[in-house]
């Protein structure tokens, strides 16, 4: 992650990172790099932890609404797939 990134809460187990400066594909060079060190992190008294992640871009066309719709599908087709997994949804993939 770079200094302009920003990463926070979003829902009850869900997190969210912006890279203002990255296009979907370098969004999802990162989100692959963080779910590797997720699945190899030996976590004290836990089973082994995997983490899913849905990745899109924020369009200029786009109202914020669009690209939160946008990611969560793109969260949940990479947990239906069976987990572990980072899928992006493009601008086109959703209309």
């Amino acid at each position: 992650m770079r200094i302009t990134d920003t990463v926070g809460r979003w829902g009850g187990e869900g997190f969210m990172i912006i890279c203002p400066e990255s296009n979907a594909g370098n969004a999802e060079i990162l989100a692959n790099n963080i779910r590797k060190k997720i699945e190899q992190f030996e976590f004290p008294k836990a089973d082994k932890v995997t983490s899913s992640f849905g990745v899109t871009q924020h369009d200029q066309n786009d109202n914020s609404p669009d690209t939160f719709k946008r990611v969560d599908d793109a969260l949940y087709k990479a947990k239906n797939a069976g987990r572990n997994k980072v899928v992006v949804e493009n601008v086109n993939d959703s209309a």
